[in-house]
């Protein structure tokens, strides 16, 4: 969560999140209140303010943190390691159906129960959590009522969404377009113009597409909250 008082960034993962983050502090003229990395919103929700989150396809996402993995970066390979389950990533497959098992939630998340992810998978999970005030305690309350997790999101606190896959268009339409109160015109188009992408994977993703119809499928029905964004 990147706090810029009027503006407020949601910074769900893998997403293109650092680089959106560079972008505010270049570019919006809102002083910086806050920056808690990935962080979700608790008490200090304000309703004058603007809530925007970006968003990637799942495919993208399973993907780049496939490969994040076999860098040996990130929370996920973290985990894995620690669990003894880096055999998960002999490939995108493996990977995938691992991730998808509800059996396997608690090691990707201590929050992350098996009851919540027989309903939805764990990147629907983790933008979930961006999108809601108190999130757990919403998510706690829903499972003890036998009520569905996904329902949550119709106390969305999310007024925008920019996508991974346009991210610089998207970023010159909030800046120029959307919110241009909140930042300089100039200042966003020389940033957008110039800066690399930031914290990407370094193994190519030459060849690294889901192959398994019973997987997509899958992904399809339980990350449906991404999904809605790409149909």
């Amino acid at each position: 969560m990147h706090d810029f008082g009027e503006i407020v960034y949601l910074d769900l993962q893998k997403t293109g999140s650092t680089f959106v983050s560079e972008f505010l502090k270049f570019a919006c003229v809102c002083p910086e209140q806050k920056f808690q990395k990935h962080g979700w919103i608790t008490e200090d929700l304000r309703s004058s303010a603007t809530y925007f989150i970006t968003v990637r396809h799942p495919h993208g996402l399973y993907s780049s943190l496939y490969r994040y993995g076999l860098d040996r970066k990130g929370a996920i390979y973290n985990r894995l390691q620690r669990a003894g389950r880096l055999s998960t990533y002999e490939s995108l497959e493996s990977f995938v159906g691992f991730l998808l098992d509800p059996d396997s939630s608690l090691t990707l998340h201590p929050q992350y129960s098996k009851e919540v992810a027989s309903e939805i998978g764990f990147m629907s999970f983790r933008y979930l959590l961006l999108s809601l005030q108190d999130p757990l305690k919403k998510v706690a309350v829903r499972i003890a009522e036998g009520g569905r997790v996904s329902a949550l999101m119709n106390e969305s606190i999310v007024d925008l969404v920019l996508k991974n896959e346009a991210l610089n268009a998207d970023l010159l339409r909030l800046s120029t377009e959307l919110l241009p109160q909140y930042f300089d015109p100039a200042r966003a188009g020389e940033f957008l113009s110039q800066a690399p992408r930031i914290n990407q994977s370094t193994t190519e993703p030459v060849g690294l597409m889901l192959k398994s119809d019973e997987l997509r499928k899958e992904i399809a029905a339980k990350e449906a909250l991404l999904m809605q964004h790409y149909q």
